[in-house]
């Protein structure tokens, strides 16, 4: 096991595997994991842990009800209304030009621009966006916004329609010190080819300010769909890892003997929940 008093890990022997000739690690250095799975058979449910061990989770905001409990990709999910709910983490998130990589399971049909992830500066120099954009017609895909002091505003863009109302798995990457065009974004496993590449050799330089969130950027509106099995890392993931949390989802679940049957507990992890605020407490 390799372990780190900055970033612990809590891979196991059974996620040491190869796709092609790559290690795949995809539990490996977490910095946030949101599975999105209350505790099991309990009704009323106004809190859900979080797995990495970073203690970084954040507070429900906005109105929420138990009925936002819906069943997702790998297991429950969280239903976003696209008013005012939002889920903060209280982590300021990957700043300056860190390496980063964000997984999520998306599904949506709202043919709009909606914010689903950032952090950093809102509006500003500064900012890390990832939303829905509109490709063409009627196509709207994955964008990623990374806008520094100096020069100009960085995007890419995807190009698989990801707004039909399907579950999808979604993948951004960022090295170290690079700039905007050296994000990679996935869908379902592959990676995407680009319909915009906005200034690509526009440095990425994340402020603190906004932490990181998911729900609402305050940019382009709340998001209006389904979230599951949010993850943060300050790596990134290679393509192996990518596939790996795509056809097994239950890879970020490393530490859950009781749900998956398989990976032993691990002691001394501490875990604190995220509060559910508002009307549906």
């Amino acid at each position: 096991m390799v372990t780190s008093l900055i970033r612990p890990s809590y891979h196991q022997g059974f996620y040491s595997r190869e796709r092609g000739g790559i290690p795949v690690y995809p539990g490996l250095w977490k910095d946030l994991e949101w599975t999105m799975f209350p505790s099991l058979g309990v009704m009323g449910i106004t809190t859900i842990p979080d797995w990495s061990g970073h203690k970084r989770n954040g507070t429900f905001s906005g109105t929420w009800a138990i009925s936002d409990w819906v069943i997702g990709q790998n297991g429950y999910a969280l239903d976003f209304l696209g008013t005012a709910e939002h889920i903060d983490s209280g982590w300021t998130g990957v700043l300056g030009g860190g390496a980063r990589s964000v997984s999520f399971w998306m599904k949506t049909s709202t043919l709009a621009d909606r914010d689903i992830i950032g952090n950093g500066v809102s509006f500003g120099d500064g900012k890390f966006n990832i939303r829905v954009d509109l490709v063409s017609g009627s196509d709207w895909s994955i964008k990623v916004e990374n806008r520094p002091v100096i020069p100009a505003e960085g995007n890419i863009r995807a190009t698989t329609h990801i707004a039909d109302g399907v579950w999808h798995h979604i993948v951004y990457t960022l090295p170290e010190g690079g700039t905007s065009g050296d994000g990679l974004i996935y869908i379902d496993g592959k990676l995407e080819v680009l319909t915009e590449n906005t200034n690509p050799t526009s440095a990425v330089d994340t402020l603190e300010s906004i932490t990181f969130r998911c729900g609402d950027f305050f940019e382009k509106g709340h998001y209006l769909g389904q979230l599951d099995g949010v993850l943060a890392y300050s790596r990134v993931l290679n393509a192996g890892e990518v596939m790996q949390l795509f056809v097994d989802p239950h890879a970020m679940f490393q530490f859950r003997d009781r749900v998956i049957g398989k990976a032993p507990a691990v002691a001394g992890v501490l875990r604190r929940n995220l509060t559910l605020m508002g009307a549906g407490k």
